[in-house]
């Protein structure tokens, strides 16, 4: 809980230092707060859910992404 206050002070003092909106860093730091009360089971099964999520995005960006696709085109002209 250390951890978000000391969060929360130090977004509240850029938010108002740099003149940004008060409305975004609110509804970060409900966020944050909701996230700390969470248990460590949740957490597992977020991180677990998160790696999963990533690897298909990673796996589909990689083979459907523009540069792919001109590296192939390259690699048959080229033949």
């Amino acid at each position: 809980m250390i951890v978000f206050f000391i969060v929360a002070t130090v977004v509240t003092v850029f938010t108002f230092i740099k003149s940004f909106s008060l409305i975004p860093v609110l509804g970060l730091l409900s966020c944050f707060y909701l996230m700390a009360q969470e248990s460590y089971t949740n957490w597992a099964r977020f991180v677990i859910w998160l790696v999963v999520g990533l690897v298909i995005y990673a796996s589909y960006g990689y083979r459907n992404s523009v540069i792919a696709k001109e590296r192939r085109t390259a690699a048959a002209e080229d033949k």
